[in-house]
């Protein structure tokens, strides 16, 4: 299993490097390994949302935009994968930032395919609808 990357987990801002001992690395992997899911599922989420974000040269505004969408409906888009709900929640981030783009841009740099990518973006774009309707 791959390990999440510590600059993207909340509990473990450290940013962990070789030169700063044995100790710190054993600690930073003691966090990394009591990640519940949600920690890690959001971690390797927000790794691919970096990851589509400077392929498709969107701006940082809609990738931080985009994970704070991902973390606000973690628990309402579990089925799907962390590659269609990152590609999703960057394209709706972009759209509502004012600078829309095609999604064709970031099913490039996605991993995932374009019928999920799709799915999951009509599923968030309905989540947050229903929070904008609810008073």
């Amino acid at each position: 299993m791959r390990a999440a990357p510590l600059r993207l987990v909340s509990r473990t801002e450290i940013g962990v490097k070789a030169e700063h001992g044995a100790r710190w690395l054993a600690l930073a992997g003691f966090y990394r390994d009591t990640l519940d899911w949600r920690e890690m599922r959001l971690a390797s989420i927000g790794a691919e949302i970096g990851r589509v974000r400077e392929c498709a040269g969107a701006p940082h505004r809609a990738a931080e935009a985009a994970l704070e969408l991902a973390r606000r409906h973690v628990h309402e888009l579990e089925g799907l994968s962390a590659g269609a709900m990152a590609a999703a929640a960057l394209w709706l981030a972009a759209r509502d930032l004012g600078g829309p783009r095609p999604l064709s841009d970031f099913l490039k740099c996605s991993k995932a395919d374009k019928s999920a990518v799709k799915r999951a973006a009509w599923r968030l774009d309905e989540l947050v609808r229903g929070e904008e309707a609810s008073p």
